[in-house]
């Protein structure tokens, strides 16, 4: 057996004054033990029976914890997955990252199994961390304590952040930092290269109230529009009523007219739709250049949410209902059943064209006269029941047949002289397109983004590595290689040794009792082997 493998076996025992004495012998390096490209101090962290003792001695003796080995694992990924490794060894990993490149593995390793803990233990050596450091701490993760995002901290973020114009006032707010608007050094109302300023940074970045409160204080314009919309727009795209009421709570706010076409676009609650209307918000107003109301964004979103999540289909439909009944009571106060977009479009041709049969349903039991709603047509002649069939939409057609309005509509031609059923002949199922909106400002775009091997990679490979281990230096696992009897001199993988000596192999007691006359003269007592004194002596349990 080689001299590695005896060492990483008693390491992998926590046999540490055998570790120890093969070091101090001069028979081994502990930095160069290698099995299999498996090291000694991986091998210590692996082992389900090594203590504390063991792997701080390979840590203080030059072993390396950043060492990726060819299995692709490292000892302080190992640290980072084991949520009970002692805080000892944690800790003397963390003081190990003394150079950029360890630190940065050190973060990455950390943000993998999402160890807040160690994260924060390196950020408390902040006069030694540079900025790339900081830089991917920064990408790491944000539940780090928020007084960590100081001014030196924002500034080494935008060193490599690509747009020139966003400026330290854009990533304090994004994050929710204070400190650097305190300090007089923020521009509330800096414009980035969309014209997005702060506050809009701030509500996309998912900050409280009463940081949003705080900005509006210090003067941030609760009317600025960017090239994605207005504030209110963006609080509407997220979602949060508690933003946008302290937003229409500001002295000056003016309700835009596409903040409603926003709000209802994304679905948000009744209570929002209703602050908004009563702030100024006219349900009326159509957009450019579609012409839509907002509650053609409504019914537009009700389809796309429910095919991109299925499985919530039924209780966003139920939520969504609640909207679609506040605003077509609207359009009833107002004298407007038809709800019709600039190309002629009623609302149930939307509908239908969607294949949305709960708000088709909804519509025809509204309508005073459902056949007569049904035979409205088009700039292009068409009636809902087209669009249901020139869209293959089964579902409305179902609903159109339950409320039999088809008869009314069966012999209408469009402007290109087609039929329903000439329509439904030549439709292709074909996904819907929805009206799309600008992505919300998300951490990549403030913080940059960069590749990282996936998770399931990384646990694949400690896996394997921890098999391998077991595998190598497990006494009970190690495999047995056939053996030569002194008696018959017959191969035998289950081989006898002399209990005295230890040293001859016999493949049975009968060629022990067979060779013991002539085997006796040269028979001494032997000293206890490695093995034997690692199977006596008792395991030490896991941590």
């Amino acid at each position: 057996m080689s001299i590695n493998k005896i060492f990483l076996i008693a390491v992998y025992h926590d046999q540490l004054d055998d570790v120890i004495a093969l070091s101090l012998e001069g028979k081994i390096d502990p930095a160069l033990a290698c099995v299999d490209g498996l090291d000694a101090l991986s091998v210590s962290v692996l082992s389900p029976f090594a203590s504390p003792s063991t792997t701080l001695w390979l840590l203080a003796n030059g072993c390396d914890a950043f060492k990726v080995s060819p299995i692709g694992v490292s000892a302080a990924m190992l640290v980072c997955c084991d949520a009970k490794t002692s805080d000892m060894i944690v800790e003397t990993v963390v003081r190990a990252a003394n150079t950029p490149s360890k630190q940065i593995h050190l973060v990455d390793c950390a943000a993998r199994w999402q160890r807040c803990d160690i994260l924060m233990r390196l950020a408390d050596g902040e006069k030694t961390i540079g900025s790339p450091v900081r830089r991917r701490i920064a990408n790491a993760t944000f539940a780090m304590d928020i007084d960590r995002w100081n001014e030196t901290w924002i500034e080494s973020i935008l060193d490599e952040v690509g747009d020139a114009d966003r400026s330290t006032s854009h990533v304090a707010a994004f994050v929710g930092n204070r400190q650097p608007f305190e300090s007089a050094r923020c521009v509330v109302n800096r414009r980035d290269s969309l014209q997005r300023t702060p506050l809009m940074y701030a509500i996309d970045g998912r900050q409280d109230v009463d940081f949003v409160e705080f900005l509006i204080h210090l003067g941030a314009d609760v009317n600025a529009k960017g090239a994605h919309g207005s504030v209110l727009q963006h609080a509407c795209r997220i979602g949060r009523h508690s933003i946008v009421e302290a937003l229409l709570r500001t002295p000056g706010i003016r309700v835009d007219d596409f903040a409603l076409h926003t709000a209802f676009g994304f679905g948000v609650e009744l209570r929002t739709v209703e602050a908004l209307c009563a702030a100024g918000g006219d349900l009326n107003v159509r957009c450019r250049p579609h012409g839509w109301l907002p509650v053609h964004y409504l019914a537009d979103s009700m389809t796309r949410d429910a095919v991109r999540q299925p499985g919530r289909a039924t209780e966003m439909l139920a939520s969504r209902m609640k909207l679609m009944t506040f605003a077509l009571d609207a359009h009833e106060n107002d004298g407007d059943d038809e709800v019709r977009c600039s190309s002629g479009q009623t609302l149930l041709m939307l509908a239908c064209a969607h294949s949305n049969a709960p708000l088709a349903r909804m519509i025809l039991r509204r309508a005073k006269d459902p056949a007569k709603l049904t035979a409205l047509v088009d700039s292009r002649g068409r009636t809902a029941y087209h669009w249901a069939c020139h869209r293959n939409a089964t579902e409305a057609l179902e609903v159109l047949k339950e409320f039999d309005v088809i008869r009314v509509v069966r012999e209408i031609v469009d402007n290109d002289g087609q039929s329903g059923e000439a329509l439904l002949a030549a439709s292709i199922d074909t996904p819907r397109k929805h009206r799309s909106w600008p992505d919300p400002i998300e951490r990549g775009d403030v913080l940059g983004t960069r590749e990282r091997d996936t998770d399931a990679d990384i646990a694949s490979a400690i896996g394997a590595a921890s098999a391998l281990c077991a595998r190598h230096f497990d006494l009970a696992q190690l495999p047995r290689k056939p053996k030569t009897c002194a008696g018959c001199f017959r191969l035998t993988t289950s081989p006898k040794r002399c209990a005295r000596c230890k040293s001859e192999i016999y493949c049975s007691s009968a060629c022990q009792r067979l060779s013991w006359p002539t085997h006796r003269a040269l028979c001494v007592d032997a000293f206890p082997t490695l093995r034997e004194t690692l199977l006596s002596t008792p395991s030490v349990e896991p941590r």
